[in-house]
C-alpha cells in the first residue's frame, strides 16, 4: 500500500479528532511543550560554557605548573656547585638544601636523598659531602 495515500486520508480520517491525546499523543504535547520552553537549549549552553571555563581553567593551571618548574630549573642551573669540604660545615641550611637540590636534580645523582628525608643539619652536611665525593669522582677531581 501507497504512504501517500495515508497522508491523504488522515485528515479525513481524524476529523473528530480535536487533541493529540486523543490519538494517545499526549507525550507528543509534552515534549513540544518542554522543547518550546527553551529549558533544553539553556542547560546545554550552561553545559558547553562550563566545560569550557574547565579546560580553560586546567590550561591556565598546567601553564603554571610549567612556568614553575621552568623558574626552579633556572634557579638550579645557575647555583654554583661547592666543591670545597672545608666549606660545607659553615654554610647555612637554606644553602645546604639548595647544594642538595642541585646535586639531585641538575647533577642527575639518585643517592642524593629528598628534602624531606634530612631533618637536622648534620645529616645535611654529611649527604652533601658524600654527594660531593661522588661528583668529584664522576668528574675525575683529584682527592
Amino acid at each position: 500500500m501507497d504512504s501517500s495515500h495515508l497522508v491523504r486520508e488522515l485528515p479525513k480520517k481524524f476529523d473528530h479528532v480535536t487533541r493529540f491525546s486523543d490519538l494517545g499523543l499526549g507525550w507528543l504535547v509534552a515534549a513540544r511543550a518542554i522543547d518550546s520552553s527553551g529549558h533544553e537549549g539553556a542547560r546545554q549552553t550552561a553545559h558547553v560554557q562550563n566545560t569550557l571555563a574547565t579546560a580553560s581553567k586546567h590550561a591556565q593551571e598546567q601553564q603554571e605548573k610549567k612556568d614553575k618548574a621552568n623558574a626552579i630549573r633556572i634557579k638550579l642551573n645557575a647555583t654554583v656547585l661547592i666543591l670545597d669540604h672545608e666549606a660545607v660545615p659553615r654554610i647555612t641550611i637554606p644553602v645546604l638544601d639548595e647544594q642538595l637540590e642541585v646535586y639531585r636534580k641538575r647533577e642527575n645523582d639518585p643517592s642524593v636523598p629528598g628534602k624531606s628525608k634530612l631533618k637536622r643539619k648534620a645529616e645535611k652536611l654529611e649527604a652533601l659531602v658524600r654527594a660531593i665525593e661522588r661528583y668529584r669522582a664522576r668528574m675525575g677531581y683529584l682527592a
